[in-house]
């Protein structure tokens, strides 16, 4: 995409309402059409591709105060550099680049069709043979992974940890990333088809809570005192 194929004008998704401001389904979202931000220097223009719903976004859309109206829509996302606006650290992602990308003031959301971000501090380059798409997803799961593991480790449970949300796109990325650091995931999921989802990717240790409550329980206890796990981390919201 050359500068002048860049459009003066995009779209993006805003909640202009809360309604009643008890769930998503009360919110009014409307498409705003408002002029292609300019980046500045150090800074990089994104033409997004994809952006995914995690519950740190929508939990903002019907829970701000009435002032907060319209909140532009999306954290994170994924997309292609199209033009920068010039300064040294803008060659870390010249115009083509594939990167992910994070909203973090509040004033973008990655429910638009073009960004601004910041070439250190914002985006991330992303390598060459993963599709784009696959990428939407980079910053808050797999970081929330990471900092899962550590916050373990700190802890003291170097062996094993407990996550009773394991279906989830955090808990599949902990199934992956827990063997690069020689630890074991003890899996706690409410239905069969979730298992066998966790399965696929190499998960080792699972307990279905839809069975009796007695044998779960015992199974869990079992698999906590064999592995040595200590640090349980237990989805309470999202």
């Amino acid at each position: 995409m050359t500068a002048s194929e860049i459009p003066n004008e995009m779209k993006r998704l805003v909640v202009t309402s809360a309604g009643k401001g008890t769930s998503v389904a009360d919110c009014t979202i409307e498409i705003e059409t408002v002029p292609t931000p300019t980046p500045k220097s150090g800074e990089v223009l994104v033409k997004v591709t994809a952006a995914p719903i995690n519950p740190s976004d929508y939990g903002s859309w019907y829970l701000s105060k009435a002032d907060s109206y319209p909140i532009v829509m999306g954290l994170e996302g994924c997309g292609v550099v199209v033009a920068t606006g010039g300064g040294l650290t803008t060659y870390r992602c010249p115009v083509g680049t594939k990167v992910g990308f994070f909203c973090g003031g509040g004033k973008q959301g990655s429910y638009s069709q073009y960004v601004t971000m910041n070439a250190i501090t914002e985006i991330f380059p992303m390598p060459d043979d993963v599709p784009i798409e696959d990428c939407a997803s980079f910053m808050v799961n797999p970081y929330t992974a990471v900092g899962i593991l550590d916050t373990a480790q700190q802890a003291g449970s170097t062996k094993a940890i407990v996550h009773t949300a394991a279906a989830s796109q955090v808990g599949q990325m902990l199934n992956k990333l827990a063997p690069m650091q020689d630890m074991e995931i003890i899996n706690v999921v409410r239905r069969e088809e979730q298992k066998k989802l966790l399965e696929v990717l190499g998960a080792k240790h699972i307990v279905v809570t839809s069975g009796e409550e007695e044998v779960w329980k015992k199974e869990l206890k079992d698999l906590v005192k064999e592995l040595g796990a200590t640090c349980a981390f237990d989805a309470v919201a999202g």
